[in-house]
This record gives structure tokens, sequence and C-alpha cells, in this order.
């Protein structure tokens, strides 16, 4: 009686499923494209992350800060999968 939502395929653009299996546990697949998404869901998503971070409910693993300068760098540590989120700071 689970949810399964994706938004994304890019390794494998035609996925295969093991489909009986998830007959007999009565999944649901849910794909999510968030450009098709009504303005209010896009609204209330960002109402509900604002709301976790002020309650300090959401924590994020930084990586690196650097300056906007240093834009090449930071896109070679994203490309890398170097840990962390890798945080611009725009002057």
């Amino acid at each position: 009686n689970g949810v399964v939502a994706s938004y994304a395929s890019d390794a494998v653009p035609e996925p295969k499923l093991p489909f009986w299996p998830l007959v007999m546990l009565d999944v649901t697949i849910r794909f999510v494209l968030v450009y098709v998404m009504p303005k209010q869901a896009h609204l209330d998503a960002a109402e509900a992350i604002n709301s976790a971070l002020e309650a300090k409910q959401l924590t994020h693993q930084v990586g690196r800060i650097l300056p906007l300068a240093s834009i090449v760098e930071a896109h070679e540590a994203v490309e890398r999968g170097d840990l962390g989120k890798t945080i611009l700071v725009l002057p």
C-alpha cells in the first residue's frame, strides 16, 4: 500500500519494473514533474520547507562555501560527487 514517487531516470530512460511483486504489494507509482505542478503546490512546498527550516527540522551537510567568482570550482566539485552541498555566496 505504499507510493513510489519518481522524478527522474536519466541513466535508464525506459526502466523495467518488477510488475507482479509491485502488484502484490499494492504499490502506486507516481511520476512527479515540478514544471507542471500548480502554482499553489509550489507555494505550499516553499511554506513547508521554510517552516521546517525555522523549526531546525532540516539539516544539510555543507561541503564547501565558495564565492561566485569560484563557480568553476563549484561545478567541478558537484560533477566529482564531492560530499556535502556546494554553496555559492553571491556578492
